[in-house]
């Protein structure tokens, strides 16, 4: 009998491919064979979690992929350019997938949204044994009168429609630059013609009135998000759905001893646990200079206050000269989230899903300073400050402020029932 398999085409992205786990692991448990199809470099991650790896040797075509790829070349945009008129991206693709089906014959492909393009060059050569589904690891992204575009820290309401006029206007300023830059090879325009070439029914129309990446009208789409956390006024359409917040609460961490020694050693005091996540970066859009000045206002702050313990999570490749040592005060380069947020009274984050769904998960209010305006991270904040779950500040936030937010959340209880709440929505829902 043969064996079923799921197989997951993604980028190598941690915080995508991490909200794939328990999915993956739940189709292992069904019989089924769970692979990742990527580059080489995704390969630890699959091993990490006993999952099979499927080489691919491509990168989705129509996505702007062209300049990474020549990045090194001094003609990087006429090697660009060259690609684009050729189609030797979409023609390699073309191959790596086919390749792909004929030697795992998927039952069911999970593309990421990010791998959108995929889904044209899939679709002429699935059977119908097998099922296509996008994941999104964000909330709903469409056109919506009453809900703001999710890369704006907003409230439903009548400035719903304003907001998307403005986004409108910024990305079609964007797509004209592209077209003028490519001499009309645009990657929305690469798509279009592909989508015409290999006759893709009409039902399947290219979707973009929404943020981001384009979409395709019926095809299933899962949103690995919890509705409980989006806005009540969101829709879906029929082919999508909410499935669950997607964290593997039960996951494996390495607990330093120094880091346990810090917990115990509490004494009553509040825990406050900081991190910006692990490409802070690459999210921040003007360097790490205003990350500089948020880490030591936090770092002085909290330092002079005997009441809070701080464990501060500064990544490596962020340089930071904090002056002065505090007792109370824990650094990190990387930490084991799990485990800090089940001590913690208090969480400082970017606002990524994965954090935010881990911290409401475990009943811990936060406070949100989302790094750009560029992804979803305010559209998360904006849902876990309407909930009551937490407030939203500015990285370049005054020790003042910082001190208002923390002083907010850790004296008003409302914050902590509010949390504790949906967190046990989560428990007896999802986990």
């Amino acid at each position: 009998m043969d064996v079923k398999s799921v197989v997951f085409v993604f980028p190598n992205l941690a915080g995508h491919l991490n909200r794939t786990i328990k999915l993956a692991y739940e189709y292992q448990q069904k019989g089924y064979v769970a692979y990742y199809a990527g580059l080489h470099i995704m390969m630890p991650f699959v091993r990490k979690y006993n999952f099979e790896f499927y080489a691919l040797s491509t990168l989705p075509f129509a996505t702007g992929i062209e300049e990474l790829i020549h990045e090194d070349k001094e003609e990087r945009w006429l090697e660009s350019l060259l690609d684009r008129f050729s189609g030797k991206l979409f023609h390699s693709r073309h191959q790596d997938l086919q390749r792909m089906l004929a030697e795992l014959k998927p039952s069911i492909i999970f593309l990421d949204h990010f791998n959108y393009s995929d889904f044209v060059v899939l679709h002429p050569l699935l059977t119908s044994n097998t099922r296509l589904v996008f994941l999104q690891t964000k909330f709903p992204m469409y056109e919506h009168a009453l809900v703001p575009p999710p890369n704006t820290f907003a409230f439903p309401g009548k400035d719903g429609s304003k907001l998307w006029i403005k986004y409108y206007r910024k990305h079609y300023l964007k797509q004209l630059w592209e077209n003028i830059k490519y001499l009309g090879k645009s990657n929305l325009n690469q798509l279009k013609r592909k989508f015409k070439e290999l006759d893709i029914p009409a039902k399947h129309r290219i979707n973009t009135k929404k943020t981001y990446n384009p979409a395709f009208d019926h095809v299933e789409e899962w949103f690995l998000v919890p509705q409980e956390l989006d806005f009540p006024e969101q829709s879906l359409k029929s082919w999508q759905k909410y499935l669950a917040p997607m964290v593997d609460l039960s996951r494996d961490e390495e607990i330093d001893k120094n880091l346990e020694n810090f917990v115990k050693d509490s004494k009553g005091q509040k825990l406050i646990y900081c991190s910006l996540g692990t490409v802070l970066s690459t999210h921040l859009k003007h360097g790490t200079q205003k990350a500089d000045s948020f880490f030591q206002n936090i770092y002085h702050l909290v330092g002079k206050e005997d009441q809070y313990r701080l464990i501060l999570v500064i990544p490596k490749d962020v340089k930071v000269v904090l002056s002065g040592s505090f007792q109370n005060i824990l650094i990190l380069e990387f930490a084991p989230q799990l485990y800090i947020l089940k001590h913690a009274d208090l969480f400082l984050t970017h606002s990524g899903n994965g954090s935010v769904f881990e911290s409401i998960s475990l009943g811990v209010p936060m406070l949100l300073f989302p790094l750009n305006n560029k992804w979803d991270q305010n559209g998360t904040a904006a849902r876990v400050v309407y909930h009551g779950l937490g407030i939203k500040l500015e990285l370049a936030a005054s020790q003042k402020k910082l001190s208002s937010g923390i002083c907010q959340l850790l004296n008003d209880n409302s914050f902590k029932i509010n949390t504790q709440a949906m967190s046990r929505v989560f428990s007896e829902k999802y986990f």
